[in-house]
């Protein structure tokens, strides 16, 4: 049903995954088209609040300083990093219960593959959430993983909590 007479449904055609694969690849196109969609119908917007997925917080921190010179900001909600949602982890370590010894070779390539793909999406993550003016997590628990997960981001926090001194 009908959400609310303020909430704009867009970019409904993109697909969410091509062939069963890419999923994070879809997503990360989804949401760099609402971003520019939301920049075009709000040009004057001081602020913009994303969820979920920060790969467009560059795009937008860019446009938004060329319009005018006035200083504008980019918030990024984090419910949980995706690059710890997308492994199979127990108490945070990685596991394998795959067999690599029983694997074919276009099971090898494959993994392969997917191991490329998740490893450039998830250092866009981690730069892209770089670009925001404020993080904002739900716990101390996220709070935690995500100082973990991305440690760049705790190293520019240090930073910011110096220069603040």
């Amino acid at each position: 049903g009908r959400l609310s007479s303020c909430v704009h449904v867009v970019g409904s055609f993109l697909p969410v995954t091509i062939c069963n694969y890419g999923t994070a690849l879809c997503s990360t196109i989804r949401m760099m088209y609402l971003s520019v969609v939301a920049k075009w119908m709000y040009p004057n917007a001081d602020v913009f609040v994303l969820d979920v997925l920060p790969t467009s917080i560059p795009y937008l921190v860019f446009a938004m300083a060329g319009i005018g010179g006035a200083v504008k900001s980019v918030i990024f909600y984090c419910h949980f990093p995706d690059k710890l949602l997308t492994r199979d982890t127990v108490n945070g370590l990685v596991t394998d219960n795959d067999n690599t010894s029983t694997r074919t070779s276009t099971q090898t390539l494959k993994a392969c593959l997917q191991s490329i793909y998740r490893k450039l999406l998830d250092r866009l993550e981690e730069w892209s959430m770089s670009f925001s003016d404020l993080i904002l997590l739900n716990s101390n628990f996220t709070r935690r993983e995500v100082i973990t997960a991305f440690p760049t981001l705790a190293a520019m926090q240090t930073q910011q909590q110096q220069q603040q001194q």
